[in-house]
């Protein structure tokens, strides 16, 4: 009975590994987009130039990179130049609103530059040494950004609409850091804000493509 068992181990382990194997597979397979459908006779689109009313200055082309970094990334529907392209999608940031919270963070200020150079230095004054630039606003520690977008899918030969709908999204950044150097704060400030901006763009894009994929399903 003993050699019997030893007999049968290697083949139950054999016959059951393709099984263990399909188990293990079936775990990660997923069903997925199998609701989407792209608008019927669409298949390229293009997406437009950002038009910004929103009156303030804002880097609009980081919502037209991430818009179409989702249609590429989603794969319904592929990229085109307009004058090839089904469809065209409009995308326009109808408003914006800044708030920032905290205390006003004032720049060091000093009341005048080192004195003049003349030849006979031999060594340059720091840059430290100069006035700080004059900045356009007063910083704050945090902002909060608020946006609504409107989106239109137009189709180019019949000029319908085929999609409309506008999206807000508000997020928070920290426009200046306690441990940089004042004369940093507006560099660190737009590079903060162009993160956010990014990160805002992004969500609406991905929300837009969900939105019209699911909606012509």
């Amino acid at each position: 009975m003993i050699m019997i068992k030893k007999l049968l181990a290697p083949a139950l382990t054999i016959a059951l590994a393709p099984a263990a194997i399909i188990s293990l597979c079936s775990c990660v397979y997923r069903f997925t987009n199998l609701h989407v459908s792209v608008p019927e006779g669409i298949r390229t689109v293009a997406v437009e130039p950002i038009y910004d009313t929103s009156r303030e200055i804002l880097p609009h082309e980081l919502l037209w990179d991430e818009m179409q970094r989702a249609i590429a990334a989603e794969g319904h529907l592929m990229l085109a130049p307009a004058n090839k392209a089904d469809a065209i999608l409009r995308v326009r940031i109808k408003s914006a609103r800044f708030s920032p919270t905290g205390t006003v963070i004032k720049p060091q200020i000093r009341t005048k530059d080192p004195a003049t150079i003349s030849p006979e230095q031999t060594t340059l004054p720091s840059y430290r040494e100069f006035r700080t630039l004059t900045e356009a606003a007063e910083l704050m520690p945090s902002t909060a950004v608020l946006i609504e977008v409107e989106v239109q899918l137009w189709h180019l030969e019949t000029k319908k609409l085929l999609f409309e709908k506008s999206y807000v999204q508000s997020e928070s950044f920290l426009s200046v850091r306690p441990s940089t150097s004042p004369r940093n704060n507006y560099l660190r400030e737009n590079e903060a804000f162009r993160a956010d901006f990014a990160r805002m763009s992004r969500a609406i894009s991905e929300r837009v493509i969900s939105d019209l994929l699911i909606k012509s399903s």
